[in-house]
C-alpha cells in the first residue's frame, strides 16, 4: 500500500505493471535457481521427492514471496529522489 500511494508525493513515482511483472519473473527464476541446487541429487522429480528433500510447497511459496518482496523494495528505494528517501523510511516503520 505504500508503494501505491507514492505518486502522492511526486508523480515520478508511477510504477508499471510491466516493471512488477519483471521484478516478479526475477523472483521466480531465483527460486528455481535455488531449488536446481538444492535438489542436484540426479533423482527424477516427483512428489516422493520432494516430500523427501524438504521441497514443501508452502516453503517455496514464502520464499518465492520474500524474494519479491525484497526485490520491490530494493527497486523501489533506488528510484527514490534523494529528498523523499527519509519520508519513506519513515513510512516503513
Amino acid at each position: 500500500f505504500l508503494i501505491k500511494s507514492l505518486p502522492a508525493v511526486n508523480h515520478m513515482y508511477q510504477f508499471s505493471l510491466s516493471v512488477f511483472l519483471k521484478l516478479f519473473n526475477a523472483a521466480l527464476k531465483e527460486n528455481a535457481d535455488q531449488d536446481a541446487l538444492s535438489s542436484s541429487t540426479g533423482e527424477p522429480h516427483t512428489l516422493e521427492t520432494r516430500r523427501r528433500s524438504g521441497g514443501d510447497i508452502s516453503d517455496k511459496i514464502a520464499n518465492l514471496k520474500s524474494s519479491l518482496l525484497r526485490r520491490t523494495y530494493f527497486y523501489v528505494c533506488r528510484s527514490l529522489f534523494k529528498v523523499d528517501r527519509l519520508l519513506f523510511g519513515m513510512h516503513m516503520c
